[in-house]
């Protein structure tokens, strides 16, 4: 195996001028950085990353824990945290949850083990104690995107999107374009972000004094599945307490609702104006387009890195919390 050693003695110079050369460039001359990089090609060097941290040296990578890896908002928000990370020369390790608590602590603990220098989470639950022991160990933790009720810490800096206001623009949008029966289908009993969304557009009607709260179709799951079994539950009422317009919690949810009104002959928007959100790649490229509410997710996972990151290097206080803002994306569907 290629040691630094090898790589010094090829390119003429000292093993310390081979370690700044990876972790302090500046220290080392131009000229001296070209015949170290000619060297590392030669050689097929790669440094090896554990050792390194064994010996004491902070890593130049962060873990990213997911509650969904396979919903495509939240490979979006990877991909942000990604290009980040990778513009700055730092590696990501992504892991998933799965809404798992017990998944996720065991994932937090992985990554403690691996000595990573930041921690980006998704929480499933509150973990503030748990999270702001890692500090003391030099890890770094940010919470990416928590639900309203979960707790906050000075220690711990987060970055967030007001789902209360996206919940609020789709109420607006939904009455502007005429409805008057309004539904929400999701679970906000069981998942945050999908309770913030619900009480911002249940806020918004009440405000507008278009009658009481929405009819709640409450799913098992976020996924385009649970809006098929939705679109059937909407089909079965009674045509004078069927929903003329809906919110749908996720766009994964609305594309399923969207097919399966359609497949029973609804016509979509005359019938039903049915709105989503996230915005992400498909909702556009539907055969009919869908109407959304657009979060930042790329613009979320890269500000939660770069966060990261600057508090990591001391360029940035960990008492920083920052609010995106979601905005209304008009389509076919309203």
């Amino acid at each position: 195996m290629v040691s630094s050693g090898d790589v010094a003695k090829r390119a003429g110079v000292s093993r310390s001028h081979v370690s700044n050369y990876f972790n302090h460039p500046e220290l080392v001359s131009a000229e001296n950085r070209e015949r170290i990089a000619e060297a590392i090609e030669a050689l097929q060097y790669v440094r090896h990353e554990p050792a390194r941290q064994l010996r004491g040296t902070s890593s130049t990578s962060i873990g990213l824990v997911l509650l969904d890896a396979w919903m495509p908002y939240f490979a979006e928000v990877s991909t942000g945290v990604e290009d980040a990370a990778d513009a700055r020369g730092w590696f990501v390790h992504f892991l998933n949850s799965r809404r798992d608590p017990e998944r996720e602590e065991r994932h937090i603990g992985f990554l403690e083990a691996w000595r990573v220098s930041g921690l980006i989470i998704v929480p499933q639950q509150p973990r503030i104690e748990r999270l702001e022991a890692l500090i003391p160990r030099g890890i770094t933790p940010l919470l990416l995107d928590p639900p309203r009720e979960h707790p906050t810490s000075p220690q711990l800096p987060s970055v967030v999107v007001d789902h209360v206001e996206g919940g609020r623009l789709a109420a607006a949008h939904l009455i502007e374009r005429g409805g008057t029966r309004f539904a929400v289908v999701g679970n906000p009993r069981r998942v945050g972000h999908s309770a913030d969304r619900y009480a911002g557009f249940a806020q918004y009607l009440e405000q507008a004094g278009v009658g009481g709260p929405p009819t709640l179709i409450e799913t098992q799951s976020m996924d385009v599945a649970a809006g098929t079994a939705a679109a059937a539950e909407v089909i079965a009422l009674p045509p004078k307490r069927r929903p003329d317009a809906i919110f749908a919690s996720n766009d994964s949810i609305a594309f399923g609702l969207v097919h399966g009104l359609l497949a029973a002959g609804v016509r979509i928007p005359d019938d039903i104006r049915v709105i989503g959100y996230d915005d992400v790649a498909m909702s556009a490229q539907i055969a009919l387009p869908l109407t959304t509410i657009r979060q930042p997710s790329h613009q979320l996972g890269a500000t939660a890195a770069d966060l990261t990151i600057d508090i990591i290097e001391g360029t940035q206080m960990r008492d920083i919390h920052v609010i995106l803002h979601p905005e209304l994306v008009v389509r076919s569907t309203t």
